[in-house]
């Protein structure tokens, strides 16, 4: 008879092999930028700063993309709603078809 419990365990772990996976990924990728700030500094980079500066490009990066798609987005429903030809629009001399 099998029980109908969740199998939290495998779950558990992946997340973790997940978590520590990233965690060597983000280390790996930030040997260059530090081996850079190194010479470009004489010396006096620090690897921990390398790899805050590392992880905050991509952090900036998906809030540019989550404020410009939301901006982007209620523009554009404003400007396809407020269309009098719902076949093709265009927006700033581009010709789009909706």
């Amino acid at each position: 008879m099998t029980s109908i419990v969740p199998m939290t365990e495998p779950i558990f772990a992946s997340i973790i092999i997940a978590i520590i996976s990233l965690v060597i990924i983000w280390a790996i990728v930030s040997v260059p930028v530090w081996r850079s700030a190194k010479i470009i500094t004489s010396c006096r980079a620090r690897f921990g700063r390398v790899m805050l500066v590392t992880a905050a490009g991509p952090i900036v990066y998906g809030l540019v993309l989550i404020i410009s798609t939301s901006f982007l987005s209620r523009y554009w429903k404003s400007f396809v709603t407020n269309s009098v030809d719902r076949t093709s629009s265009s927006i700033f001399g581009l010709d789009l078809c909706i």
